[in-house]
């Protein structure tokens, strides 16, 4: 899976190569939309991006859970030294206690990362503060050249801002 992402003026422009590209066989729900003006956005029927794709929800959570793994890792390092007198050394326990830090990090990682705009974003946001649209169009790798190609040819407005892979490394900004 990729993601091409074009930049274009208006939501009537959207409006157009939404319907475009349900012409050439995607799915609504591989179509988002990002605007800074989101009752327009709604009004105009155009799907509008989730909470995963305007927010580092995703990325931050696995930072989390991944610090949450190193925490325990250390602890259970520490813990012959401590001595907790009802601690008994089994498998259930470790896993438990692993499971208990993974969860609690990877769960204070998304509440921090819905307050965070996603990387793939956060570089749009003063385009789209003056009225611009950002078009997220989720595809299988070998349609990418033909949608680029066709937008090209119907829709020179557009700006192709970006074309990636959908699979992130959380810790790369992008």
């Amino acid at each position: 899976m990729s993601q091409l992402q074009y930049l274009v003026d208006d939501l009537q422009t959207g409006q157009r190569i939404d319907h475009d590209l349900m012409d050439l066989g995607l799915k609504h729900s591989d179509i988002h939309f990002v605007a800074s003006d989101e009752k327009k956005l709604k009004d105009s029927n155009l799907h509008s991006a989730n909470v995963f794709e305007e927010t580092d929800i995703l990325n931050s959570g696995v930072k989390g859970s991944i610090l949450g793994a190193l925490t325990a890792m250390c602890f259970f390092a520490l813990l012959p030294g401590l001595q907790p007198q009802d601690w008994v050394s089994s498998f259930s326990n470790f896993a438990l206690v692993m499971f208990a830090y993974i969860g609690l990090f990877a769960w204070i990682g998304c509440l921090i990362g819905m307050n965070k705009d996603n990387d793939k974003i956060t570089r749009f946001k003063s385009l789209l503060a003056k009225g611009k649209v950002l078009i997220l169009i989720n595809t299988q790798n070998d349609k990418d050249d033909e949608i680029i190609q066709s937008l090209a040819k119907t829709h020179p407005e557009a700006q192709l801002v970006a074309n990636r892979k959908v699979v992130n490394n959380p810790f790369i900004e992008v």
